[in-house]
C-alpha cells in the first residue's frame, strides 16, 4: 500500500507499506447438536450435556460463547473448521434448561445466535444385586463374570437413564456361587434352579426388597462363545433378542424381581423390569417397609407342606412370586377371630417349589394358619406374649458366644448373619445375609470366617418361632485378602473356590484322595459317593476349608 497526498496540482507520494492480511468467510449457525454420552435426547440428570454448535458454510472459522443463567461457558479451544463445542456440568441442569449460543457479535435474532431450551429427565436410580458363579469347564477351570465387568456395562446404561448402584452380599451360597456346567439355553433346568435359589436369597436377606437380584454368567444361554465386551446399549435395547437368549426374569416376593442374565444381556434386563412408565400390577401392592411376618417355606410333591421357623421382621416386599398354590394364610387375633386371609404363591409350578410371603402384621395378631383349599390346615405359628433376649453376645479369635433367655421358655431358631453397609461413612443402607445355622441349645460356636472375603459386622439373630432379637457382636468385621469355600456342586461333586490359588489336596474322614496312579488329587472339582459320610476338606496355598458331607447349606 502507497499512501498518496494530492494538494492543488501537486501528487506527494509516501513510503510503500506491505500488509499481510487474512480474509475468513463470514459464519453463520447453521444447527445446533445436544448430546449426553453419545446419544441424542432424551436427556438424564447425572452427566454433563455436550452442545456442538455447526457452522455455515462448513469451512468457516468463528468464536463464540454459551451463556447459562448468567453463567459465560467459553467454546473448546481445539473447534475444527464448521464447529464450536460446549460442556454444559452436570450441576447447571434443570428440568427445563435454558442457554443461548452466539457467535462472536451476534445480534439477537441474526443467524449468529441462537436460544434453546432442552427438557432433563430425572431418569431412574436404582439398585442391582448381583451374584458372579463361577461357571466351571469340562477339565473343571472356573470362568467367572467380575464385579468390574458388570460396573462397566452399568456405567453405560446411563445413556438409557439408569443410575445402577451395584451391590454384592458378604456371603453367597453355593447354588449361587458355582454351576457345574454353562446354560445350555433357556429351558436349561439349572436357569429354573438358579431363579429359586435367589427368591430364597431375597428372601433371607433383609434389604434392598426393591432391587433386581440377578445371577450374571458371561456367555447367552446355549452360545458357544462369550459376546464381544463392547456393545451399542441403546440400539441392543431397541432390537428385538434373537437366539441364543440372554436373560430370563420373575416376580418375586423379596426382590422386585430375580433374573439369570448373561453380560450382554443385562442393558434390556435393567430396562424391562424398570420401565419409565410404571406399571399398574406392581403398584396394586402396598409394599412399603412394614412389620411382616417372613414365611418361607417349600411345597412338596403331593402337596406337603414344610416350613422354615418365621420371623418377625421390619422390611418391604417385591411384587409377589408369580405362582399359585391353592394355600392360604389365616392370620388371627387372641380369640380366633380372622384378621386377615392372604394367598400364599410359589416360585414355580414345580414341585418341589419355594413358596414366599411376607405377612403384614399387626399388634393383635396372635396366630397364622396355613390352610389347604378344603380348609385343612397344614402347619401354625403362635406369637408368645414374652420377647426372646441375647446377652454377652462376643467374637473372640472366632469364636462366638452368647446367652439366650425365653420368659416363656421358646427354644430359638439361632443363626449367623453377615452385614454389609453401603453409602457414606457405611451407612445407612446395609444388607444382612444368613451364613450359619447354629445349635439351638448351645452358647458358643466356632465361625469359619476365613470363608468370607469381607463383611462390616457379625450378626446374632434368634426367634422364638415368631418374636425375634438381634445384636452385632463388638469389633466383629470380617477382611480377609483371601478366601477358601468349598462348594457342594451336587450329585457327590465338590469344587474348591480357591480365588486363583492352586489346590494342594482333598481328603475325606482324614484320608488323602489319590488318583488312580497314586497322587494326591490337586484338580478343583471332586467327585464322591453321594452317600457318603463324614467330612471333607480341600487345601489350598495356606489355608484349609472344611464341612460335613451331609451338610446341604453353604
Amino acid at each position: 500500500l502507497t499512501p498518496i497526498l494530492h494538494r492543488a496540482d501537486m501528487e506527494l507520494r509516501g513510503k510503500p507499506v506491505d500488509l499481510v492480511a487474512t480474509a475468513r468467510t463470514r459464519a453463520d449457525i447453521a444447527e445446533v447438536v445436544v448430546r449426553q454420552n453419545g446419544h441424542l435426547a432424551p436427556y438424564f440428570f447425572g452427566s454433563p450435556l455436550e452442545v456442538e454448535v455447526l457452522l455455515s458454510p462448513e469451512t468457516a472459522q468463528a468464536e463464540g460463547r454459551l451463556l447459562l443463567e448468567g453463567a459465560v461457558i467459553e467454546s473448546a479451544v481445539a473447534n475444527t473448521p464448521g464447529k464450536l463445542a460446549f460442556s454444559i456440568p452436570a450441576d447447571q441442569l434443570r428440568v427445563l434448561t435454558r442457554f443461548t449460543v452466539a457467535l462472536a457479535g451476534g445480534e439477537a435474532g441474526s443467524d449468529r445466535r441462537r436460544d434453546l431450551r432442552v427438557p432433563v429427565e430425572p431418569g431412574q436410580s436404582l439398585t442391582l444385586v448381583a451374584f458372579e458363579p463361577a461357571v466351571l469347564g469340562e477339565d473343571g477351570e472356573s470362568d467367572a463374570v467380575s464385579a468390574e465387568e458388570i460396573q462397566q456395562i452399568l456405567d453405560a446404561a446411563r445413556t438409557l437413564g439408569f443410575a445402577v448402584q451395584l451391590v454384592e452380599l458378604p456371603f453367597v451360597d453355593d447354588a449361587l456361587a458355582v454351576l457345574a456346567r454353562p446354560l445350555a439355553s433357556s429351558g436349561d433346568p439349572k436357569i429354573a434352579a438358579l431363579l429359586e435359589a435367589l427368591s430364597l436369597s431375597a428372601m433371607r436377606s433383609r434389604g434392598f426388597e426393591d432391587a433386581l437380584w440377578v445371577a450374571v454368567v458371561r456367555r447367552p444361554f446355549g452360545a458357544v462363545a462369550a459376546p464381544p465386551p463392547v456393545i451399542e446399549l441403546a440400539a441392543f435395547v431397541r432390537a428385538r433378542v434373537a437366539p441364543p437368549r440372554t436373560w430370563v426374569s420373575l416376580p418375586a416376593e423379596g426382590a422386585r424381581a430375580v433374573a439369570v442374565a448373561s453380560l450382554n444381556g443385562l442393558p434390556e434386563l435393567i430396562a424391562s423390569t424398570f420401565p419409565s412408565t410404571s406399571l399398574s400390577g406392581l403398584q396394586a401392592r402396598d409394599r412399603i417397609a412394614a412389620d411382616r411376618l417372613r414365611l418361607l417355606g417349600r411345597l412338596l410333591p403331593g402337596e406337603r407342606v414344610v416350613m422354615e421357623t418365621p420371623r418377625q421382621e421390619h422390611r418391604g416386599t417385591g411384587p409377589g412370586s408369580p405362582v399359585a398354590t391353592g394355600l392360604t394364610a389365616v392370620a388371627l387375633d387372641g380369640n380366633g377371630r380372622e384378621l386377615l386371609r392372604t394367598p400364599l404363591r410359589a416360585v414355580s409350578v414345580d414341585r418341589p417349589t419355594v413358596i414366599a410371603e411376607l405377612l403384614p402384621v399387626t399388634p393383635e395378631m396372635r396366630r397364622v394358619e396355613v390352610r389347604r383349599d378344603d380348609g385343612t390346615q397344614a402347619c401354625a405359628f403362635t406369637r408368645l406374649s414374652g420377647l426372646p433376649k441375647l446377652t454377652g453376645v462376643s467374637v473372640a479369635d472366632g469364636e462366638l458366644k452368647w446367652t439366650y433367655q425365653h420368659p416363656d421358655g421358646a427354644v430359638p431358631a439361632l443363626s449367623v448373619e453377615l452385614v454389609r453397609r453401603f453409602g457414606d461413612e457405611g451407612g445407612p443402607e446395609e444388607i444382612s445375609v444368613p451364613f450359619l445355622t447354629l445349635d439351638a441349645c448351645g452358647n458358643a460356636a466356632r465361625l469359619p470366617r476365613t470363608r468370607v472375603r469381607s463383611a462390616d459386622a457379625v450378626r446374632l439373630v434368634a426367634s422364638d418361632g415368631w418374636n425375634a432379637v438381634e445384636i452385632d457382636a463388638g469389633e466383629s468385621s470380617i477382611l480377609n485378602h483371601k478366601s477358601l469355600v468349598l462348594r457342594r456342586l451336587g450329585s457327590g461333586g465338590f469344587w474348591g473356590d480357591a480365588t486363583g490359588v492352586a489346590v494342594d489336596a482333598w481328603n475325606v474322614n482324614g484320608v488323602a484322595q489319590l488318583d488312580d496312579q497314586g497322587n494326591a488329587v490337586r484338580t478343583p472339582v471332586v467327585h464322591l459317593q453321594p452317600d457318603l459320610r463324614g467330612i471333607i476338606a480341600v487345601a489350598a496355598g495356606e489355608e484349609t476349608d472344611r464341612r460335613d458331607l451331609g451338610d446341604d447349606d453353604a
